[in-house]
């Protein structure tokens, strides 16, 4: 994902957005979970995508598909999974329209460098 290095990785609330889309255009559609959550899949070590947009309310599912626990930490520090295991996954709703920064705490820094995202 080179279009990203260096740049902000973020997951973007967006007020009256239907649905969720990732990444630039021309990026595959984004996963769904059977209950209609935006899925984002942890890998040693990357969020894949790295990048979404859903609208308020919708919740987002990380997914641990790696074989190291991974968290997803806010950058703010609000919030925090905790340690995710391998095949583990953590959930958050967000309700709000806004940017909200996460890292992986093992493997990323705060403001988007290594496995970051955001919402």
């Amino acid at each position: 994902m080179t279009w990203l290095r260096g740049a902000l990785i973020a997951l973007v609330l967006v007020s009256g957005a239907q649905g969720a889309s990732y990444g630039p255009p021309g990026d595959p559609p984004p996963a769904r979970s059977e209950t209609g959550a935006a899925v984002i899949v942890m890998t040693d070590n990357d969020f894949a995508p790295a990048v979404v947009r859903v609208a308020p309310g919708t919740e987002v599912v990380w997914r641990n598909a790696g074989r190291n626990p991974h968290t997803v930490t806010a950058d703010d520090g609000s919030w925090d999974s905790g340690d995710i295991p391998p095949g583990g996954e953590y959930r958050r709703r967000f309700g709000a329209v806004g940017l909200f920064r996460y890292f992986c705490v093992p493997h990323g820094f705060r403001r988007g460098r290594g496995m970051a995202g955001a919402v």
